[in-house]
């Protein structure tokens, strides 16, 4: 019994996700905030690249020959990149958890790193099924008359869809982010601007002692 209630409490994350964020985070790294986030994370990252050769396909104009962007890689070569993008979105789950346990300790937040990284790989779930349903859409042809006859189309449904998906999938990040840290999807949201501008501060200055390095360098030598 205990092992079929287990189970199911494992199953059901995917998809309260959509509907009560907050409650289905909150569960999980109350219970293992480490499960699944690497595969999570991987996946969404794989299937990124996917999405990324069907917008490159989809731009180019039908009266176009010869192999362009991501499709002139092959099979094996769009695979490695498949590849080498799930384990990117692995590394930035990492990094991102870091940067947004610091800048949301900064805002008052009590996450912990893997409670953030929990937050941040099962955040990505939506983003998994919008790459899904961009997949059978790509490959049922469903959106063929307007995204393959243009260099940019006046309008394509799927696009409105997905743009839709897309906004909701951020506030459920930023709710699950606010959820960990116990406090507002708002401050949440400060929160990932404070850590991007972190980041933006810190590649700014690594390039400012570059260039002092340099001239330095070359007064001196």
């Amino acid at each position: 019994m205990d092992a079929q209630s287990t189970t199911i409490d494992w199953l059901s994350p995917w998809l309260t996700v959509w509907v009560s964020p907050r409650t289905t985070i909150r569960k999980i790294v109350d219970s293992d905030p480490h499960r699944f986030i690497v595969g999570i994370a991987w996946v969404a990252g794989a299937l990124a690249a996917l999405n990324l050769e069907g917008i490159n396909s989809a731009e180019v104009p039908v009266n176009l020959t010869g192999p362009v962007g991501l499709s002139s890689l092959g099979s094996i070569g769009e695979a490695l990149f498949a590849f080498v993008l799930g384990v990117a979105g692995v590394a930035m789950v990492y990094l991102l958890a870091m940067l947004y346990r610091w800048s949301g300790a900064l805002l008052g937040g009590t996450g912990q790193t893997p409670e953030v990284r929990s937050a941040l790989a099962w955040a990505q779930v939506p983003a998994i099924y919008i790459s899904l349903l961009g997949v059978i859409v790509a490959v049922a042809g469903i959106d063929e008359p307007t995204m393959r006859t243009q260099l940019r189309p006046a309008f394509s449904w799927w696009a409105l869809v997905q743009a839709a998906l897309a906004v909701w999938a951020f506030v459920i990040t930023l709710k699950m982010i606010g959820e960990v840290h116990r406090f507002s999807a708002w401050r949440a949201f400060a929160a990932t601007i404070l850590g991007g501008l972190a980041v933006f501060g810190a590649a700014f200055g690594m390039l400012l002692l570059f260039v002092v390095a340099l001239v330095i360098g070359r007064a001196l030598f």
